[in-house]
């Protein structure tokens, strides 16, 4: 029952995050400038190479405010031994056709709450680049508008 009540949680604490993140987005018509803004998604690899679980991005506008959100985050593992859900929050700088946030990945431990993961205490680069055919890919997974079923090509 405490699993169901974190999720909810959960839940709720990121669709309220990504109204915030989305609002600047909502208002700034530049949509061709950047064409990361907007909501992303995309699946890991199914097993055994990844776990296939869905991760979400999403760009809001001003200074490029990113928050991501992954079902199974390997690097929440170090708490139960199996991946759990994480996120990060932060803000992203551009460089031609990548998308850099630099930050801190944080874990939703079940009966706890939202934790900092110990590997990445430190801020880390994650990296998106934009494939120029309506997907991004961060080295691994496939990212696509959510509604449209694309493929990043090999």
């Amino acid at each position: 029952m405490k699993l169901v009540d974190t999720r909810r949680t959960a839940t709720v604490a990121f669709l309220l995050a990504l109204s915030v993140v989305m609002l600047p987005a909502a208002t700034a018509g530049a949509e061709q400038e950047n064409p990361f803004l907007g909501h992303w998604v995309g699946n890991d690899p199914a097993p055994p190479v990844s776990d296939g679980s869905v991760n979400r991005l999403s760009v809001g506008g001003g200074k490029n405010h990113v928050f991501y959100h992954e079902d199974l985050l390997s690097a929440c593992d170090q708490f139960t031994g199996d991946p759990l859900q994480g996120f990060f929050s932060g803000f992203a700088t551009i460089d031609g056709d990548t998308l850099t946030v630099n930050t801190t990945i944080y874990c939703i431990l079940p009966g706890v709450g939202v934790v900092p993961t110990e590997k990445f205490l430190q801020p880390f680069d994650a990296m998106f680049v934009d494939n120029g055919d309506g997907t991004l890919t961060d080295g691994f997974t496939c990212y696509h508008r959510p509604g449209r079923d694309e493929d990043c090509q090999d």
